[in-house]
């Protein structure tokens, strides 16, 4: 019987990345290790509990809405007796809708914030999995340039996964 022979389990993969067809960067792409990934995830965790929390209160918010419109419509159709307890009610939600509404809005100002997190979340990733003689290079082209880490490290994975193919 013959035996058959594994491709071996690579652990780095020499890519070259090129921007605008002017310069060709050639790093090193080695993925990250359990330690690297625990910090990396306690970032996104963050990012998370923070989009959680803004949905959260815009589901509230729409919840609070519809039933001061539903009130509202009550109210059209009452007799005297409950419209003032509708009213009450009707007070009650609009008061929470002005707080929800000024606490989304301050979210809203400081979801810059999370995009810069964002971006920091995957300029991290990049420093951390890429190496090489053109990496410092690689790193302040980027920033020349103003591009978004989210949209290299998308275009470094599509190298990596084609350099695998290739091997």
């Amino acid at each position: 019987m013959a035996k058959d022979k594994l491709t071996p389990l690579r652990t780095k993969f020499d890519i070259e990345i090129q921007i605008d067809d002017e310069n060709t960067y050639k790093l090193v792409f080695k993925p990250v290790n359990k330690k690297t990934r625990e910090m990396l995830d306690s970032l996104i965790d963050e990012g998370v509990k923070e989009y959680e929390d803004v949905d959260s209160k815009r589901a509230k918010l729409k919840e609070l809405i519809e039933l001061k419109d539903v009130n509202t419509e009550l109210l059209k159709v009452s007799n005297l007796d409950n419209r003032t307890d509708i009213l009450i009610e009707n007070k009650k939600y609009i008061t929470e809708i002005s707080s929800l509404e000024k606490e989304i809005r301050d979210i809203d100002k400081t979801s810059e914030k999370m995009n810069t997190k964002t971006e920091n979340f995957y300029k991290t990733l990049l420093d951390e999995c890429l190496s090489g003689e053109d990496k410092v290079k690689f790193f302040k082209a980027i920033e020349d340039m103003g591009l978004s880490y989210i949209i290299v490290n998308a275009h470094v994975n599509k190298t990596v996964v084609a350099a695998q193919e290739k091997k």
